[in-house]
């Protein structure tokens, strides 16, 4: 796992793994930049519930380790994806992307035609797999042998984690990439080492997998979201007139639940929520907003008169407590808004309609990446949608003039639930799924590694040599650079 946050998406898959009776060590990539509180609050309350869960920042690899070099290439190759036909509009993921990319690379493929990118691309891909697997990275598997290896998310730009799952199937261990969440497959990097198998949520996804990734379609396994597992079923703590006290709101009007975004979502939110209220306030529309901050992009300052924000400073949903805070500010609303987030999902899961003004200041990020389109399409479409404030002010109306919903369920919402979150049905939890199909690893063990020719073998270490050189001197250079820089 990347960080000890990654956790929460999967903590049904662990308890069902622990209470089949498996030993599961989570090693994180990192765990000592993470920048708020309480990220490894769920992962000490598993490992106490369950001693087969341990847990702990695996070793990372010395300087002179190939797994620098690797790295750096493939953020190159996954920078190269973003250039692609299918992520035209992707601009703002394209410049994320470019971040970690050499200058020379960046400045090379920006005038080239699409047929030199694609040639750069395959020549990148050569270099970084023939690559000599990581020393420390073996040693660390050889020494804790492993009977499969699961990698999450994977697909974080240049991530390290290609160099375990990389040397897991080299030694022989079954693996597969569990996808994390709802924008992994279109919105990160690319699957740079084929794992057994790949666990996925719905069929989109799937045809993501194949069709993005160039993962064989036997070796993908649609399970549902197993994140969400935990909601279904669940029933609020209070009842909307005490959750309404509790929070501030008025307990005798309807009020409007506001989702907020991850700063690269949507960098200055707190500006966002003021201009919306104002907005909809010169259209008619006087409502209550309880708005709920991205646990990493707090809404300092957007509290008034008709606006609480709650809890103040964000939260994860990982305990009971904080389980039910979430869970009461959906249920009790009549509506969820906001910009592009992953809280939609859980809205459409409890029933609530889910609305979305499309601003021109967030295209890049809503219509512009592809995840965010699932929310239009997905069983008919998720969102409500507007392109200006006279349609969504209309939309907003509507929700707060109908009769509060406690205890139904927006057909919208339900259909896309149906398809995206539970597509084998909406009694049928992802949690045993993907726990079956991990336990089906053994037996899924791709058959070996297709014979290489000898003249492709040569060119590739040949490559890798080249690439090693090229990203040591670009060290080299940003070294000199930073103390030019300082001694100024």
């Amino acid at each position: 796992m990347s960080h000890p946050g990654a956790t929460r998406n999967f903590e049904s898959t662990l308890r069902a793994l622990a209470e089949r009776g498996h030993q599961v060590h989570l090693a994180f990539d990192r765990v000592e930049k993470q920048r708020h509180a309480g990220l490894w609050d769920l992962t000490n309350t598993l490992a106490a519930e369950y001693p087969g869960i341990t847990a702990a920042e695996h070793p990372h690899p010395p300087a002179s380790d190939w797994s620098w070099t690797s790295s750096r290439v493939r953020a190159s190759v996954d920078y190269l994806r973003y250039l692609e036909p299918e992520f035209r509009d992707a601009t703002k993921v394209r410049r994320r992307a470019a971040r970690d990319v050499p200058p020379r690379i960046e400045r090379l493929v920006e005038s080239a035609p699409t047929a030199a990118r694609r040639g750069m691309r395959a020549t990148l891909r050569l270099a970084e797999r023939s690559a000599p697997l990581s020393a420390s990275v073996v040693g660390y598997l050889d020494e804790r042998r492993p009977d499969v290896v699961l990698v999450t998310p994977l697909l974080e730009l240049g991530s390290i984690q290609v160099e375990f799952l990389r040397a897991a199937n080299r030694m022989g261990i079954p693996t597969c990439l569990c996808v994390h969440s709802w924008d992994n497959l279109t919105n990160k990097g690319l699957v740079h080492e084929l794992p057994d198998a790949i666990t996925v949520w719905n069929d989109l996804q799937r045809d993501e997998a194949v069709r993005l990734h160039g993962v064989p379609a036997e070796r993908v396994v649609v399970t549902g979201a197993p994140a969400y597992d935990h909601w279904f079923g669940w029933e609020p703590s209070r009842s909307r007139e005490e959750f309404a006290a509790a929070v501030g709101l008025d307990p005798g009007r309807p009020f409007v639940l506001y989702l907020g975004s991850s700063s690269f979502i949507a960098p200055d939110e707190t500006a966002f929520l003021v201009e919306w209220v104002r907005g909809l306030a010169g259209r008619g529309v006087e409502m209550q907003v309880l708005a709920r901050p991205h646990p990493l992009n707090p809404l300092d300052g957007a509290t008034g008169s008709n606006v609480v924000v709650f809890p103040a400073a964000g939260q994860d949903p990982t305990d009971e407590r904080s389980r039910n805070d979430y869970f009461d500010s959906i249920y009790h609303s009549s509506a969820a808004t906001g910009v592009s987030t992953s809280a939609f999902l859980e809205a459409a899961i409890v029933g609530r309609p889910v609305l979305t003004v499309l601003d021109p200041r967030h295209a890049e990020t809503q219509e512009g990446t592809l995840h965010f389109r699932h929310l239009l399409r997905a069983g008919g479409g998720l969102l409500h949608t507007a392109r200006d404030y006279g349609d969504h002010a209309h939309q907003v109306a509507h929700a707060l003039a109908a009769p509060h919903p406690d205890g139904c369920v927006s057909e919208r919402s339900k259909r896309f639930t149906e398809a995206f979150i539970r597509p084998h049905g909406l009694d049928q939890p992802a949690t045993p799924l993907i726990a079956d199909a991990i336990e089906a690893l053994p037996a899924r063990k791709a058959n070996g590694y297709r014979s290489v020719r000898r003249s492709r073998i040569i060119a590739g270490a040949v490559l890798a040599r080249a690439a090693r050189l090229a990203v040591e001197a670009e060290a080299r250079r940003r070294r000199r650079a930073r103390r030019t820089h300082a001694t100024r």
